[in-house]
This record gives structure tokens, C-alpha cells and sequence, in this order.
């Protein structure tokens, strides 16, 4: 209500109370007395709702936060809503170091840009001059460098924290597998594994050619000496031979063909072998 008179304030003020609020309630529970006396009324307002004192800031504070301020890498190139409009991020820096300066009273000398500057990004510390002669200069100088060079370095260096991830996620793959192949040799069982691993399930290969019932045709075993009479009488046996064969044949018994007969002849095979060894002919 500025400065209108205080009769005038006694009648607008209750326009100011939030309907059915704590301050309408409030201001309806007054005596007639003090609501028709502006200064009664100001008074039990202040009463009721005193006035937050706000802590102010030494001159030590605004230097402390002055070198702990920093604009991070990662907040190049973003923007933000100050008071309903869109402001790069160095931009909000910059004016938040600019308070802070003058707070701190060093706004006019250049205590402190040296730090600053330092612990500025590369990409916008790259385009501004390493001395300056005052927070002005050296915050205009920030506020000035070019928005796409700042957007180029934004990019550029997403990249390379995209390529340290891959490496890094890389590394923890491979020390994965690493403690994977300890933790298995350490097991109890490894040597078991480890064998399992080289041993072979298929079955024993089958013969190369098909056994041949007529010994005096077959290239194979069984043929005795029935081919000693060289490479022209091959697949061709003589009277004599034949006989000395049957007589062969004749010195072990002949089992039948079952189970019981094959299990025999087995033992006439394996006897054989023990005595004559297993590339032997009769």
C-alpha cells in the first residue's frame, strides 16, 4: 500500500489476507479496537509474524567460496533457467563469481583469477589470456568465449569419456574371467574337469575293411603263409597249402557260435597274442 494514509491501510489491508487463511483468521480474531488502528494492527502483525533475520556473510566466506566455486567439464555446453530464461552454464559461473568478488571486496585487484583460471576447463581456459587487470575483466573474457568452440569441446570430450568407459569396462571383463579361470583351478575337482575335458566319448573306429570269410581270397588276417609264393600267386592257394591249414585248423578247438563260444575264442585270441605277438602269422 506504500504510502497511503493510515486510514486508507486499516480498509485494504484485510484485501491482502489470503481468504480463509492463517492470516484471515487471524485478523478476523482482532479486537475492533486494533483493526481500526493501523499502528495496533502493524504492531500485533509483527507480533505474530516477526521478521527472519537473515545471516549475512563475512568478507571470509565470500573468499572461501570464491575459491571453492568451479565450473565442471561436464556442465560445458548445458544450459539453465535463471529467473524463466535459458543461460549457458559459464555464463551462471561467471555471474556467480562476479558477486562473490565484489562480497569478498577483490572485484577491482586480481587476488584469486590466477586460481580461478586454473581450475577452469581446458576448453574455455584455452581461449582467454593468462593475466588480466581486475574479476571484470577476467569474467567478460569467460562470458565472451565463442558458445560452438565451447559446444565442439562438450563433444569432444564425451567421446573420450565414452572410449575411457569401454577400457575401463574392458578391464573389468577380463579381470572377471581371470578370477574365474584361479577360482577353477583352485577347485577340488579341476584334475577331474581337466580330464573329462581331454577324454574322448566317441567309440572305437570301425574296422578298416570288412572281415572277408574266405581265408584263401582275404588280403588280411588270418592268411597264414598261404600268399608265400609271391605277389603272382596272390588270391590263388595250392593242394599242399589248403592241406597245411586244415592240419592248422585242426590243433585248436572249434567253439560254437554263441555267447559262451565267442567268450572262448576270445581267450584263443588273446593267448595267441601273448605268445606270438600281434603282427604274427601261422
Amino acid at each position: 500500500m506504500g504510502d497511503k494514509a493510515d486510514s486508507v491501510k486499516v480498509k485494504q489491508f484485510k484485501n491482502y489476507l489470503l481468504s480463509g487463511g492463517e492470516a484471515d483468521v487471524w485478523y478476523k480474531g482482532l479486537a475492533a479496537a486494533v483493526r481500526q488502528d493501523w499502528d495496533q494492527t502493524e504492531a500485533v502483525f509483527e507480533l505474530k509474524w516477526p521478521e527472519t533475520v537473515v545471516v549475512q556473510k563475512a568478507q571470509t566466506d565470500y573468499e572461501l567460496e570464491l575459491a571453492e566455486t568451479k565450473l565442471s567439464e561436464k556442465d560445458l555446453g548445458k544450459k539453465e533457467s535463471v529467473l524463466g530464461r535459458e543461460v549457458w552454464m559459464h555464463i551462471i559461473w561467471a555471474d556467480k563469481m562476479q558477486k562473490l568478488a565484489v562480497g569478498a571486496k577483490v572485484d577491482t585487484g586480481t587476488m584469486y583469477i590466477t586460481h580461478a583460471r586454473r581450475g577452469l576447463p581446458d576448453t574455455i581456459k584455452d581461449k582467454i589470456p593468462s593475466t588480466f587487470a581486475n574479476w571484470t575483466a577476467f569474467l567478460k573474457a569467460v562470458r565472451e568465449v565463442d558458445i560452438e568452440h565451447i559446444r565442439d569441446g562438450a563433444e569432444k570430450l564425451r567421446k573420450d569419456e565414452e572410449k575411457q568407459k569401454a577400457v575401463e569396462d574392458r578391464i573389468v571383463q577380463l579381470t572377471e574371467a581371470v578370477r574365474r579361470q584361479q577360482q577353477l583351478q583352485a577347485s577340488p575337482t579341476a584334475g577331474i574337469r581337466q580330464q573329462m575335458t581331454s577324454t574322448s566319448l566317441q567309440g572305437p573306429k570301425p574296422p578298416s575293411a570288412p572281415f572277408n570269410p574266405n581265408l584263401f581270397g582275404a588280403r588280411g588276417g588270418g592268411r597264414g603263409n598261404l600268399f608265400a609264393g609271391g605277389s603272382a600267386n596272390r588270391g590263388t592257394a595250392t593242394n599242399a597249402q589248403k592241406v597245411a591249414l586244415r592240419n592248422s585248423i585242426k590243433l585248436l578247438p572249434h567253439h560254437p557260435n554263441t555267447a559262451a563260444g565267442c567268450l572262448e575264442h576270445q581267450k584263443q585270441q588273446q593267448a595267441w597274442v601273448s605268445k606270438y605277438g600281434m603282427g604274427a602269422m601261422s
